[in-house]
Formats: structure tokens, C-alpha cells, sequence
């Protein structure tokens, strides 16, 4: 049970004979156990004097046979524990232990203090919210995409996130905007901008916030412009249209150079009492097009 709290969580079930074949636990044989209400109040009891701190979300179940409901099974269902480390503290040993892919291990002191750690630190998760699309032609045959994003921090953690920030890497930043209480530090060209709060703002947990704002562009220019301007890049088919993520509105009649149709916008996410992650996210060609030809203005 200890090593399922600090894991995952998991499920333990009496009642059933195993075997180990490749490193697995593989059911081979139905063992009812008699007096199964007993035995599943002997378990429930046994559980608080097992665990510290006790895993509050822990439940027991009976499984009762069809033909004899004196006799049974018993599952165990066991959730991730959200005061982690949780020590064993059977007669035979008082340590802590988790659960992986190849068996139950003991917790070295490198794991116990990492779990520690981790419920003084903040955890985020972010994500970006579409909320303004536009589609527009710049000259004929070359056309605009326009879409913004929402970007929103949600605290995962059972901390509070103390003055958390969003850096924004790459050109992006010249396409980024704070929204208050955050404020926008960097200068354009820097290629990184950090939207941040003063020290005295939170994020609780559960809480989510909305940060800011990112406008990713996109130029498209069709083949019989290409011809047209008498432009030809390398690598490109001549019967090929051609893309280019943009920071900035290109010059309409200068052809594209870059020809990345996909491309990854990197946020860094921290706060004081959060170590800086980094949330890489993929947008491609064909999002951005279908969301500024099918949705119109939002």
C-alpha cells in the first residue's frame, strides 16, 4: 500500500493465487476466502495502523461469490496519495516504497527527499485557449492567418504558486501580451519575454488564471503567385503553395524564406516556489488554417 500511494496508485486483491512469468503477476487460480464481511473489517482496520500518514482516499471492497455470498474477495483500491511520502510501518519493516513498471522497490533517501520537495513546490499545467481567428488577403494569391490564443495556468499542486510567471521563447514574443495582474517585461528583438507578477500574487490550488495573450501568424502564397513573381525557392515543387510561420506581417510582395510548416512554441513555466518547466507546443499548418477558414471571427 505504501508503495502504491507513492506511486500512481493501484488496486490489491485477496482472494486470487499468482505466478510470476516474465516479471509479471499473473492470475492463475480463484482462492475464495471464507467469511468475507469479517475479513474485509479486519482490513479496513488494519489499514491505520499500516501507513503514516494514513492514505485517506483508500477504500475497501467486498466481492461476494454468486453461489456462496459468505464467501469471497477483497479489493483494495488504492490512490496516489496527496501528503506523499507515505511509510510502511508493518511489524517486519518501517520504510517507504514505490511501486514501478518491474516490482515494488524501496525508496533510496534520493526519492524520499524528492517527494518531500515536491509538496513544497507549485506544479502547473497550461494550455492555450483559441479565442480570435482572421483570415485576410494581403495581395492576391498571398493570404493571412491570424489565430490568438488565451494563455491560462492552472495550480495542480496542493501549494500555493507564489508570484508564477510565463517566459515566451523565439520570436513568439513579439506576439505576446500580458493581462492584469501580469505584466509584460522584454524588449522586442530579445527573442524571450517573461509575463509575471509581483511576489505578493497567488495562484491556490485548483485555481486557475488567465496570463496573457499569444497571436501565432501564418502567410500562405499560392503557386500562380509564385509564377508570377517570378520566385522560386529551393526545396519547394513549382506546383507547390508555399507557407511560412511569420512574428511579424511580412512584406506582402517579398516571397517567404522560411519554410517550416510546423513549428513549436516553447513556454517556461515557474513561480518562486516552483522550479522553471518547459512546455514545448506544436502547431502545424493545417490547424491554423482550418481554425481561421471554418470558425470566422470569434
Amino acid at each position: 500500500m505504501s508503495a502504491f500511494s507513492n506511486a500512481a496508485g493501484g488496486v490489491l486483491i485477496f482472494g486470487i493465487q499468482t505466478e510470476r512469468k516474465n516479471r509479471d503477476d499473473v492470475a492463475v487460480k480463484l482462492c475464495p476466502i471464507e467469511d468475507i464481511g469479517r475479513f474485509k473489517s479486519n482490513v479496513e482496520s488494519w489499514i491505520s495502523h499500516l501507513l503514516t500518514p494514513v492514505n485517506e482516499g483508500i477504500r475497501v471492497h467486498a466481492i461476494r461469490c454468486m453461489k456462496d455470498e459468505n464467501r469471497g474477495f477483497v479489493a483494495i483500491q488504492i490512490p496516489e496519495s496527496g501528503d506523499k511520502p507515505v511509510m510502511s510501518i508493518a511489524k517486519s519493516h518501517s520504510s517507504y516504497f514505490l511501486r514501478t513498471l518491474s516490482g515494488t522497490i524501496p525508496m533510496d533517501d534520493r526519492l524520499v527527499r524528492q517527494a518531500i520537495l515536491a509538496k513544497q513546490s507549485a506544479r502547473f499545467e497550461v494550455w492555450l485557449e483559441p479565442r480570435r481567428t482572421r483570415k485576410e488577403t494581403l495581395r492576391k494569391g498571398i493570404d493571412l492567418f491570424r489565430l490568438r490564443f488565451h494563455i491560462i495556468l492552472r495550480n495542480v499542486s496542493r501549494v500555493s504558486a507564489v508570484a508564477p510567471y510565463v517566459r515566451v521563447a523565439g520570436w513568439w514574443e513579439r506576439q505576446t501580451q500580458s493581462f492584469h495582474p501580469f505584466e509584460r517585461y522584454g524588449e522586442p528583438g530579445n527573442k524571450s519575454v517573461a509575463l509575471t507578477t509581483g511576489g505578493s500574487f497567488l495562484i491556490h490550488p485548483d485555481q486557475s488564471c488567465l496570463v496573457g495573450s499569444l497571436t501565432c501568424v501564418g502567410i500562405l502564397q499560392s503557386e500562380q503567385r509564385r509564377r508570377e513573381m517570378g520566385s522560386s525557392v529551393e526545396g519547394y515543387e513549382e506546383n507547390h503553395d508555399l507557407w511560412q510561420f511569420a512574428g511579424t506581417t511580412p512584406i506582402p510582395n517579398q516571397p517567404p524564406s522560411d519554410l517550416i510548416e510546423n513549428e513549436t512554441i516553447t513556454l517556461r513555466i515557474g513561480a518562486q516556489n516552483s522550479p522553471q518547466e518547459d512546455w514545448p507546443i506544436l502547431l502545424s499548418k493545417g490547424y491554423l488554417i482550418s481554425k481561421c477558414t471554418k470558425a470566422g471571427v470569434i
